[in-house]
């Protein structure tokens, strides 16, 4: 072909993809749930539609109904969407109970089941209510706008309110006014509340205090965001700079190497929204759920702010052997990169393949997918199909490649013990067994035969298990990550 002497076989057919892929993500009604912020040392997560726990990493998303515990050596930090922040202690355990949607703000309620938290609303105000709910009926609910702590010690449960006021209901009705704190065992109040020192400062008031000491400083950036975007503004500063672009506006660039690109370093997991990105940049919630993307010789990857939660602004692409994802640009068209530059509205031109990440079909769900990633045959490019979504992507994979479905996320009650957890259906107070140490797997369904093997060898009763040499009987321990309650999740 005689084209073939200006445009090479494999960019002509990523120009003719590209050409036909129109803007396939549309926007979501507006994010009002959390994600997981930062974590030192194993944090664990249960979603609310799986018996089975995983590792908490950055940028997980953090869904009614989903429980969260640390061990001795861990701690962790979530943002809800209003920018509101939960920072949980060591040996904590907190369950995101309910989320209600209402006029003028919404409701969230968590039930604290052991150890420490610590709230801190965005700018001295919140678009949520938050409601603490401890053992024994107690349930504290926090006015907008203020930093609180809630810990349990001993049988007894402490609230403290360093700004703001919060309302403690048990067998009476206490309010708790900012300099102040209060204790409680099970329902019963205290009669007196106390004066709170703030000069006290524990380990765990200190690491709050570490961790807020770099937020202020970036709210000069932020009104380059919209208002639903802007509580992202720290970690945008803090990880790149903002720039002008003629026709576009400001735009954000990241501080990465010249082969980075956007929606390729991280992993898919299925939501209820969908197919949902996690990016392993610890700066990357609000660039792979808000905006658009853009590349010029000048700046290279830059990012285009603008409002609308989406689990991912890609658009996908399949063949029989390989599925494909681009990021969209300006004006909702897939970014298409030239050889001197590239065309906002996506029109013809010579691509190289620098835009798209392509992985097999059978990897689509792999937690290590950045390690996954491949460069094509030209015949797979060629044959890859435009689809309509996420939705479509997952009715076009086989049976053994399709995602597990995901509950819906519309809980407006807080799951009972025992709910998915046996574990909890006696003692709501037991930890959830953490995961067992990280392996490389084939393929997730390789992975999810593996956990039904363990399971199933839990099951079976320890006299049956003998030793094939001897023939005597021996206790059968199902493997852990460090073979201790510190390993297994357990908080004492």
């Amino acid at each position: 072909m005689k084209r073939g002497k200006h445009m090479t076989a494999r960019s002509f057919a990523l120009t003719a993809l590209a050409a036909l892929l129109p803007g396939l993500v549309s926007a979501q009604d507006a994010y009002r749930h959390g994600r997981v912020r930062h974590v030192e040392g194993t944090v664990t997560i249960q979603r609310a539609s799986e018996s089975a726990a995983e590792e908490a990493v950055p940028n997980l998303h953090f869904l009614p109904g989903d429980r969260v515990w640390t061990d001795r050596e861990s701690r962790g930090e979530f943002q809800f969407a209003d920018g509101t922040l939960l920072r949980i202690d060591r040996r904590t355990k907190i369950e995101y109970a309910a989320h209600e949607e209402r006029r003028g703000g919404d409701r969230i309620a968590l039930a604290l089941w052991s150890g420490d938290v610590i709230v801190r609303q965005r700018d001295g105000r919140s678009g949520s209510e938050i409601s603490i709910e401890a053992p024994g009926g107690l349930s504290v609910d926090l006015a907008e706008g203020g930093v609180y702590r809630v810990g349990l010690k001993a049988g007894q449960t402490r609230i403290a309110v360093y700004e703001g006021e919060a309302t403690v209901e048990g067998d009476r009705r206490v309010r708790v006014r900012a300099g102040e704190q209060v204790w409680a065992r099970g329902a019963e109040i205290d009669e007196a509340t106390e004066t709170l020192d703030r000069r006290d400062l524990d380990d765990f008031a200190r690491w709050d205090e570490g961790r807020q000491g770099g937020q202020a400083w970036a709210r000069e950036r932020s009104e380059y965001l919209p208002d639903e975007v802007s509580v992202y503004a720290p970690e945008l500063e803090e990880h790149g700079a903002w720039y002008y672009e003629v026709e576009v506006g400001h735009v954000w660039r990241p501080y990465v190497g010249g082969s980075w690109r956007p929606y390729s370093d991280g992993r898919w997991v299925w939501t209820a929204y969908g197919w949902t990105w996690v990016p392993n940049e610890t700066w990357g919630w609000a660039v792979s759920h808000y905006g658009r993307w853009g590349r010029s010789t000048r700046l290279g990857w830059y990012w285009i702010p603008s409002g609308g939660w989406g689990p991912a602004w890609v658009s996908w692409a399949t063949s029989d052997s390989y599925v494909g994802w681009c990021p969209l640009g300006y004006r909702d068209r897939p970014v298409v990169i030239h050889e001197r530059g590239w065309d906002r509205a996506g029109a013809r031109g010579s691509l190289s393949g620098g835009a798209w990440t392509v992985t097999r079909r059978g990897d689509l769900g792999a937690r290590d997918l950045a390690r996954r990633r491949v460069e094509a045959p030209l015949d797979a490019v060629r044959e890859l199909r435009p689809l309509e979504g996420a939705r479509r992507l997952s009715r076009e994979l086989t049976v053994t490649e399709r995602p597990v479905a995901a509950a819906p996320r519309t809980i407006r009650t807080r799951p009972g013990p025992g709910d998915t957890v046996p574990e909890l259906r006696s003692d709501p107070a037991t930890t959830i067994p953490a995961p067992t140490a990280r392996r490389r797997y084939e393929s997730e369904r390789e992975q999810q035969e593996q956990e039904r093997s363990q399971v199933l060898r839990r099951s079976r009763p320890r006299e049956s298990q003998r030793d094939s040499s001897s023939g005597s009987t021996h206790e059968a321990t199902p493997r852990t990550s460090g073979g201790s309650d510190q390993s297994r999740g357990r908080v004492e």
